[in-house]
């Protein structure tokens, strides 16, 4: 039976403190990386993982880090959900990504669990990539080449999902830092999502960035998660936002949009049905948002 208590699988536990080192042990057959280990830790107490070795990354100077420069925000990937969450308060242009985080769990799962993790677990339904999508976020790679050297790779945190579960993670790679780019001047973006209680995970959740002159969108990015196998662009949404005044948009040529965009299934949390229905309304409300945002309410 499941004793939510206790670790039955033994491994060896290694705590290194420097990044280096970490990736030399990462190298290893068999070997998990843990941070927050909020995830983690839940599998190796059911079984689904019986690793020969754990990683713990927390104690890493460098995955601490955060780095504030006139292009971006750099944040390690060691950094609490609770830490961003308090680091991000004076970012006003980085609102959407707050507003994800604060619906990820309670505070002591925030207290624990890293952004990085988030992403690195790739679930379909996380609520933070949909945000770090439509602000244009990178993930930064770090890995060991064959020389033992550590080799450094950076990609749009849209292109870092290959499937449920799944990322472009090499053996042996892991996610060092998340890095937010500076947001133009009217500019807005805005986070919602649709679960069964506050805490649950998400039936659907969606994320908007618009940039204005007036009433006139100029650029958009929508993204979605819980609605197909990876967190997706909403294209098709923002091919029709793209150049008109927000009034313009017919809820009809909404819906339309947002069912090209999307590919929902039914599972234990919703129907493929109630999600497409949602969907439009949840977008068009974010829109709106992210409107009032850009002209700086």
């Amino acid at each position: 039976m499941f004793n939510s208590r206790t670790i039955i699988h033994d491994y060896e536990l290694y705590i290194p403190k420097s990044l280096k080192e970490a990736l030399e042990k990462l190298g290893a057959e068999g070997t998990k990386p843990l941070s927050g280990g909020t995830d983690l830790v839940n599998r190796l107490k059911d079984g689904r993982e019986k690793p020969a070795a754990v990683v713990y990354l927390g104690k890493i100077a460098e995955l601490k880090n955060i780095s504030d420069t006139k292009d971006y925000l750099e944040i390690g990937a060691a950094c609490t959900m609770t830490e961003i969450e308090r680091i991000l308060e004076p970012y006003k242009e980085f609102r959407c990504l707050a507003e994800a985080i604060h619906t990820v769990g309670g505070t002591q799962i925030r207290n624990t669990a890293t952004l990085a993790g988030n992403l690195g677990n790739a679930s379909p339904g996380a609520d933070t990539p949909p945000a770090l999508i439509v602000l244009g976020a990178q993930v930064e790679c770090r890995g060991l080449d064959q020389s033992g050297n550590i080799v450094t790779r950076l990609m749009p945190v849209e292109d870092f999902f290959t499937g449920p579960g799944k990322t472009v993670l090499s053996k042996g790679e892991i996610i060092s830092c998340i890095r937010l780019p500076r947001q133009k001047a009217g500019s807005g973006a805005a986070f919602g999502k649709l679960a069964r209680v506050t805490l649950d995970i998400a039936k659907v959740n969606a994320a908007v960035w618009l940039s204005l002159e007036g009433d006139r969108i100029t650029g958009a990015r929508v993204a979605f998660g819980s609605v197909a196998p990876t967190p997706v662009r909403g294209k098709k949404v923002e091919n029709l936002i793209t150049g008109k005044i927000v009034k313009e948009i017919s809820k009809e040529s909404l819906a339309a949009a947002v069912s090209q965009d999307i590919s929902p299934i039914n599972d234990i949390r919703s129907s493929r049905e109630y999600r497409l229905s949602v969907v439009p309304v949840l977008v068009q409300d974010l829109i709106s948002a992210a409107c009032k945002r850009s002209k700086g309410e």
